[in-house]
């Protein structure tokens, strides 16, 4: 759903249904404050596979000289999409 914005935001999605957004070092904790319903990963001991791995595709690729967007940016976008996905029933 992030894709029905103008938003620059690099994503991995995986056959489990899982989607992980990349974000600008560091800025991932305060996702996680402060939306309900997100897991963050975050940290040296976290980490998700890249395509090509096995079940994982580019959502949205990184562009190489574009730096990843701050948390910051993407969360009001985020909020909207959790809302709608809880409004048609694919989250809880």
């Amino acid at each position: 759903m992030l894709d029905r914005f103008a938003l620059y935001a690099p994503a991995v999605a995986t056959v489990h249904g899982t989607v992980s957004l990349l974000v600008e070092h560091g800025t991932g904790p305060r996702l996680a404050e402060t939306l309900a319903g997100l897991t963050v990963h975050h940290g040296a001991g976290a980490w998700i596979a890249l395509p090509p791995s096995y079940g994982v595709r580019w959502e949205m690729p990184p562009e190489p000289l574009r730096p990843l967007p701050h948390t910051l940016a993407i969360r009001p976008h985020l909020e909207r999409v959790l809302t709608l996905a809880r409004r048609s029933g694919e989250l809880p």
